[in-house]
C-alpha cells in the first residue's frame, strides 16, 4: 500500500515524504504503546497562509484484512480531495495530506507527527477520515466543539444527513484525531453511519464498499475545506470569533438546520409553559378530561411495551429458526436485514393503530392526543438535562403537537372542526417524521439489530408522536389501517425468512490461541470457553464474554482438553480460565534481549537493551511492580517520564518489529535485579503438517491478541529474562 500511494502521489506531478520512524504513546499509566511506522506527507502550499489544514487518512490495515473498508475507503477520499485540490486554483491556506500508519495498533502513526514532524507547528485544523464503507457520512469527533465544522458544512455540504446525536454515549476505538486533541488543536473525525461483519476480517474487499457513501463523503470534505481554505484565518470562524459555541444540527429538506446547544434550555421552557397552557385551556373548555388523558398516556405506554415485546419475540423466532446461519446483527447492508427492519416496523404500526382504536371506544381524539403529550414532556426535560444536543427530537415533537392540540381546542365547536383539527394534527405527524426519519435510519444503519429494543423504541415513540394523526386517518374505519400494516409487515418478515443468507458472509468462529514457552520447550493450543475476563482494572477494551461451547475447529485441534487458569501458561495473562491441549512445537527461536549498557548514575540506575523477535511482529516487554520503571526511550523519540503506578507491572507492546530489534533505554529508581516477561505474538494461528488450523475467509476478526480484548487467533512465544542487580 505505501508503495501504491507514493507512485499514485507521484502520478500527479507531486513529490511526496515519507516519515520512517517510530512512534510512542502512554495510553495510561501501566501501558506504553509503540512501534515502527511509515507516514506519508504531501504539502498543497497557499497563497497567503497562517497556518495549514491538516486532512488524515490512515492507509494501515489490520493483519489480514485487506482493509477496503477500513480504511482504504477513506484513502481514497484523501487521494481525489489531494487530485481535485492540486489541479484547481490554489487556496489562501496550507492543505497536509497525511496517510497515516500505525493506526491499528493505537495511532502511533499520528503521535508519531505530533511528536517529531515540524509541519505539526504549522498546523490549524484536523479533518481525520476513517471508513465510508456504507452510509452517508456522520461526524463521529470533534476536538474543541463541533461549531466551526457545522458551520462550513451548513454552507458547502449538499444534501447533508448530519444528526446531533450522543456519540459520546456509544465507545468507540481510538481516533487519530486524539494527539491533536491532546495538544488542544480544533479537530473532526467523519465516519461510516453503517456497521458491517467484514470489518477487520478478509472480507473487508471492495465490494463491500458503498460507491455513493465514498462519493458523498469525498463532495463535503472537499468543500468543506475549500470553503475553510480561503478564510483569512484558521482559528476563528466564518464571523471572526474565536471558538463558535457548540451546535445542535439535523437535516431538513437538503439543508443543515443548525443552532448553538445553549439555546436547548429556552426552547425547553418556552415547549413546557405551551404544553401546561394548552392543557389548562382544555380543562378551562372542558375538553379535556383526567380519565380520558390518562388513557392517551396509558394507549402510548402500551404501545411502546408491546412494540418492544412483540418485535423481540419475532426476532427469537428468526434467530430459532435459522440456528445454521448464525444471523449476525451487524449486517444492516445486506437485503434481508431492510425486510426485517421493515416488518419489524410495519408490525409496530399495527400495534399502534391497534392500540388507538381500542382506546378510541372509551376515549375522545382530543383527550388521546393530550394523554400522549404527557410522556413528551417529561422527556423533554430528561433531554435537555442529559442530551441537550439531541433534545430537539422531543422539544420540537411537544411543542409542535402542542401548538396542533391548541388549535384543535379553539376550533373544536366549529363545523369543520374535525377536518382542520385532523389537518393539524397531519402537518405535526409530517414534521416529526422529517425529524426522526434521519434517526430511524441512523439507527438501523449505525446499530443493526444489536440493540434491537432501541431501535424499536425509537420507532414507537415516533409512531406515538404522530398518534392525533393516525386516530384521525383511521377514525372512519377503525381496523383498515391496523389490518393492513399487520398483513403488510407479516409479507416483509416471510420476505426475510425465505431471502435471508444468500449474501451474507458467514459466520464468525471461535479463537484459538497458540502459546509457546520457549523456555521450558512446551506448546498448547489454548480455547477461549465458558466465562469472562474480571479483572476491575481493565478497560472495556479488554472485558470479553466467551462462548459456552467448543465449535468444531477447535474440536479438532484440541484433543481431551483440560481446564486451567491462563495465568498458568503466563503469569501475566488475563484472569480467566481456559481449556488447554499440547501442541507442536513451533520452528521459532522465541524473543531475545540483549543487555548493551547497564549502570548506575547518581540515583537512577540506566539500562539499554536491544529486544529482537523471531516472528518480526509484536512484542511485549512486562516489567514486575517490584522494578519501579521511572523513565524510557526508544528510537527517534524524546526520554519519556512515566507516571508513577502502585502494586501494578508496566507493559510496553511495540509493534512493527524490525529483524535487527529494537533497543529501548529504561531508567529504574532501585539497584536490585530486574525481571523482563518478554512475549512476542501475531494474529493468527501457526501452520503445521497435517493438521488444519486456519479459518474459513471472513469468519475470524483480527488483530489477534493473548490478551482477547477481541476474541482472536493468535501465535505467541515468551521468554523470561532476570538481569542481575548492581552494587551502586
Amino acid at each position: 500500500m505505501r508503495d501504491y500511494l507514493l507512485d499514485e502521489i507521484r502520478s500527479f506531478g507531486l513529490e511526496p515524504q515519507v516519515q520512517d520512524t517510530f512512534g510512542v504513546r502512554v495510553v495510561h499509566p501501566g501501558f506504553v504503546l509503540g512501534g515502527a511506522v511509515e507516514n506519508i506527507l504531501v504539502r498543497l502550499p497557499g497563497t497567503d497562509p497562517d497556518g495549514a489544514i491538516l486532512l488524515i487518512a490512515h492507509y494501515d490495515s489490520t493483519p489480514g484484512g485487506p482493509g477496503a473498508g477500513d480504511n482504504g475507503s477513506g484513502v481514497v477520499v484523501l487521494l481525489e480531495i489531494l487530485r481535485n485540490l492540486y489541479a484547481g486554483s490554489p487556496l489562501r491556506q496550507d492543505v497536509v495530506f497525511f496517510f497515516a500508519d500505525g493506526h491499528e495498533p493505537g495511532i502511533i502513526g499520528s503521535y508519531a507527527f505530533a511528536a517529531q514532524h515540524p509541519w505539526f507547528e504549522d498546523t490549524r485544523l484536523v479533518i481525520n477520515m476513517d471508513g465510508f464503507r456504507g452510509g452517508p457520512p456522520v461526524l463521529a469527533h470533534t476536538n474543541q466543539g463541533n461549531g466551526l465544522w457545522i458551520q462550513a458544512l451548513a454552507r458547502t455540504a449538499e444534501r447533508p444527513s448530519y444528526l446531533s446525536l450522543p456519540l459520546h454515549l456509544f465507545p468507540t476505538g481510538d481516533s487519530d484525531l486524539i494527539p491533536f486533541r491532546q495538544a488542544g488543536m480544533p479537530g473532526a473525525s467523519f465516519g461510516p453511519s453503517a456497521v458491517a461483519q467484514e470489518l477487520h476480517t478478509a472480507l473487508d474487499r471492495p465490494e463491500a464498499v458503498n460507491p455513493g457513501s465514498l462519493q458523498q463523503a469525498g463532495n463535503h470534505i472537499l468543500a468543506m475545506v475549500r470553503y475553510l481554505g480561503v478564510m483569512p484565518t484558521l482559528e476563528k470562524d466564518i464571523v471572526g470569533i474565536d471558538h463558535p459555541p457548540e451546535q445542535t444540527f439535523f437535516p431538513v429538506l437538503g439543508r443543515l438546520v443548525h443552532y448553538p446547544i445553549s439555546w436547548a434550555w429556552p426552547q425547553a421552557i418556552v415547549t413546557g409553559l405551551c404544553f401546561l397552557g394548552t392543557i389548562a385551556y382544555g380543562f378551562h373548555k372542558r375538553e379535556l378530561t383526567w380519565k380520558g388523558m390518562g388513557l392517551g398516556f396509558l394507549t402510548l405506554l402500551v404501545s411502546l411495551v408491546l412494540s418492544l415485546g412483540i418485535t423481540s419475540l419475532l426476532w427469537l423466532g428468526i434467530q430459532a429458526l435459522h440456528p445454521e446461519y448464525q444471523y449476525s446483527s451487524l449486517r444492516p447492508h445486506l437485503s434481508d436485514d431492510v425486510l426485517y427492519a421493515f416488518g419489524f416496523f410495519f408490525m409496530s404500526l399495527a400495534v399502534a393503530t391497534i392500540s388507538i382504536a381500542v382506546a378510541r371506544k372509551k376515549g375522545t381524539a382530543l383527550d388521546l392526543a393530550a394523554g400522549a403529550l404527557v410522556v413528551w414532556f417529561p422527556a423533554t426535560i430528561a433531554a435537555t438535562v442529559i442530551v441537550p444536543e439531541t433534545s430537539y427530537l422531543v422539544t420540537w415533537v411537544l411543542l409542535i403537537n402542542s401548538l396542533v392540540l391548541l388549535l384543535a381546542l379553539i376550533v373544536k365547536s366549529r363545523s369543520d372542526s374535525w377536518v382542520l383539527s385532523g389537518l393539524g394534527f397531519l402537518t405535526g405527524a409530517i414534521l416529526a417524521t422529517f425529524l426522526w426519519t434521519p434517526v430511524l435510519n441512523s439507527a438501523f444503519l449505525g446499530l443493526g439489530f444489536t440493540m434491537l429494543w432501541l431501535m424499536i423504541g425509537v420507532v414507537a415513540l415516533w409512531l406515538g408522536a404522530m398518534l392525533p394523526a393516525l386516530d384521525w386517518i383511521t377514525s372512519p374505519r377503525h381496523w383498515l389501517l391496523p389490518s393492513a400494516a399487520l398483513l403488510v409487515g407479516m409479507g416483509f418478515l416471510l420476505a426475510g425468512h425465505f431471502h435471508v443468507g444468500r449474501y451474507s458472509p458467514p459466520p464468525l468462529v471461535n479463537s484459538i490461541g497458540y502459546w509457546l514457552d520457549a523456555d521450558g520447550k512446551q506448546a498448547f493450543w489454548i480455547a477461549f470457553i465458558g466465562g469472562h475476563r474480571t479483572d476491575a482494572r481493565t478497560t472495556a477494551r479488554f472485558q470479553a464474554a466467551f462462548p459456552e461451547e467448543m465449535d468444531e475447529r477447535q474440536n479438532h485441534l484440541l484433543v481431551d482438553p483440560v481446564r486451567q487458569p491462563y495465568t498458568d501458561l503466563f503469569s501475566k495473562a488475563p484472569p480467566f480460565s481456559v481449556l488447554t491441549s499440547e501442541a507442536p512445537l513451533l520452528a521459532f527461536d522465541g524473543p531475545r534481549l540483549e543487555v548493551l549498557t547497564d549502570e548506575w548514575v547518581i540515583d537512577r540506575r540506566l539500562l539499554t537493551i536491544r529486544v529482537t523477535s523471531s516472528m518480526l511482529d509484536r512484542v511485549y516487554l512486562i516489567i514486575p511492580e517490584e522494578s519501579p520503571l521511572l523513565t524510557i526511550t526508544v528510537p527517534n523519540n524524546e526520554k519519556i517520564e512515566l507516571p508513577a503506578v502502585d502494586d501494578r507491572e508496566w507493559v510496553l507492546r511495540f509493534d512493527g518489529t524490525p529483524a535487527e530489534g529494537i533497543e529501548i533505554i529504561f531508567e529504574f529508581s532501585n539497584p536490585g535485579s530486574i525481571r523482563f516477561l518478554v512475549v512476542e505474538e501475531k494474529t493468527g494461528l501457526p501452520t503445521f503438517s497435517g493438521l488444519s488450523t486456519q479459518p474459513e475467509p471472513g469468519t475470524m476478526p483480527s488483530p489477534g491478541e493473548f490478551l482477547q480484548g477481541i476474541p482472536t487467533d493468535f501465535t505467541a512465544i515468551n521468554r523470561d529474562f532476570i538481569i542481575q542487580g548492581l552494587d551502586p
